[in-house]
């Protein structure tokens, strides 16, 4: 493992197989991995903007949906302060802007969380995508690259949206967290938009969930190390990227054997990681460093506000012989995620068409797989175990699958997106329920977390990866 650091970014690099035969032709997997300091900001308060988009169509007002999404969104204005601005657009098939940016002050807290609770009613139906489009032009329009997150609270049911979403996309230095509210929702829309902006679906089947991931998703806002982040990996002679796979933006400059990525932004103690396929032709002679590829990235320092870069490169020896290798436990953990993300969309599809007993043989074979690879004791395989087998358990038929689209998409974006996997642990930790509705004051959420958390990360849409040719 090559491994380059500074105060707030690790790069680390693995190869499949450091050492590898000179005079043959191999296929290598490896792995760049993105890594900002869990160090804390000084207590610095970081300038953000805050967009809260809550459907409030007919069907939110079942199993009081939206009650419950008023009452959260009261519960995550406690985190913010006057150096904050937030938004709050509702939706059904018509747009209001309930508020423009305004500062995060205790006047505009109450008076929004007010007007919720007293003025707005669920009624119409849904159009998922104008509201999107006019929230990503409300911050396109304020003409600064300050970070924003946008938050969505939705069930998607009733969507009259065209769901083409050509328009749509993340704007720059933006967070997207979509929240599938309820057991009855249409995460199959929800996922892909997440897909489309880069972004995070959650699926929170039980309502008091809501309150510690929404909770979640702003601490990690508010503690961002770095943004801007762009990832250039340029090839060697002697090697070629012949996979990528990431979620996050590639532009490609085949002639020059250049992939720039954007990767985004990081908060503390995130991990970002690149995984990809290599090509090694034959060499004329054994070689002690064969260099393979050259790590180049630039970002923004969030708390400096400077243009900041790092480098790194990975190499292998060429050797006259094979040698005895230990495969990586890191790596092969990412290409378990890697294996079960792409199995995860295999069964969505055979599910979709109802073969049932398809879609539980691929996770039985995936599940196989996992257990008799390298990584298999570790808490992170153990973890994806653990996601497949009770995914296989809500496929056996029609009538279960209406919940288990929602696991298996939530379990996808989670690998995706190589986010913590809240929805695993939630259901089996306590969490305070509200002592009082709207904004006043609540008991903050007390969770026993088990011994670990674990991250995972997917692709499970071929249009993820891309295959260079």
């Amino acid at each position: 493992m090559n491994i380059s650091e500074n105060q707030v970014l690790r790069i680390s690099t693995e190869i499949e197989k450091p050492a590898m035969e000179y005079n043959k032709v191999h296929k290598s997997w490896g792995k760049i991995t993105l890594a900002a300091s869990d160090e804390n900001l000084d207590d610095q308060v970081l300038p953000t903007d805050f967009l809260f988009l809550i459907d409030v169509s007919a069907t939110m007002g079942n199993d009081s949906k939206l009650n419950s999404v008023i009452t959260a969104f009261g519960n995550a204005l406690e985190n913010l302060t006057d150096s904050h601005n937030f938004s709050v657009i509702i939706f059904n098939q018509d747009i209001h802007v309930l508020t423009p940016l305004i500062p995060s002050n205790l006047d505009n807290k109450n008076r929004i969380c007010k007007q919720l609770r007293e003025q707005i009613y669920p009624t119409g139906v849904t159009n998922v995508e104008n509201a999107l489009i006019y929230a990503i032009e409300i911050l396109k329009r304020r003409n600064t690259d300050k970070l924003s997150s946008m938050l969505i609270f939705t069930d998607g049911l009733s969507d009259h949206s065209d769901r083409k979403f050509e328009t749509i996309d993340s704007p720059v230095n933006c967070s997207v967290d979509i929240f599938g509210v309820g057991v009855e929702q249409d995460s199959s829309l929800l996922s892909m938009l997440s897909m489309k902006m880069h972004g995070f679906y959650h699926y929170v089947e039980e309502i008091r969930c809501l309150y510690s991931n929404l909770e979640e998703c702003i601490a990690g806002r508010l503690s961002t190390k770095m943004h801007n982040i762009k990832l250039k990996i340029r090839g060697r002679d002697g090697a070629r990227i012949v996979t990528l796979a990431t979620p996050h933006t590639i532009i490609q400059n085949r002639i020059a054997k250049s992939y720039d990525i954007m990767m985004g932004s990081l908060y503390k103690g995130e991990e970002k990681t690149v995984l990809f396929k290599l090509s090694l032709r034959k060499m004329r002679n054994a070689m002690n460093m064969h260099g393979l590829l050259d790590i180049y990235v630039e970002y923004t320092n969030t708390s400096t506000g400077m243009v900041e870069e790092m480098m790194c490169d990975i190499t292998v020896v060429r050797p006259l012989m094979p040698l005895i290798q230990q495969k990586s436990k890191s790596l092969d953990q990412h290409i378990n995620r890697y294996t079960a993300a792409t199995a995860l969309s295999e069964v969505v599809t055979l599910s979709n068409q109802f073969h049932f007993n398809e879609a539980k043989d691929k996770l039985y074979q995936t599940i196989e797989s996992i257990k008799k690879s390298e990584s298999s004791e570790s808490p992170y395989c153990k973890s994806i175990v653990l996601d497949l087998e009770e995914i296989v358990n809500n496929i056996h038929d029609f009538s279960t699958y209406q919940t288990g689209i929602h696991l298996a998409h939530s379990y996808s974006s989670m690998y995706y997106m190589e986010k913590t996997s809240f929805s695993h642990y939630l259901k089996r930790i306590q969490v305070h329920q509200l002592e009082k509705s709207g904004y006043e004051h609540h008991e903050n959420s007390d969770m026993e977390l088990e011994d670990h958390l674990h991250y995972t990360s997917y692709y499970t849409q071929l249009s993820s990866c891309t295959k260079c040719k």
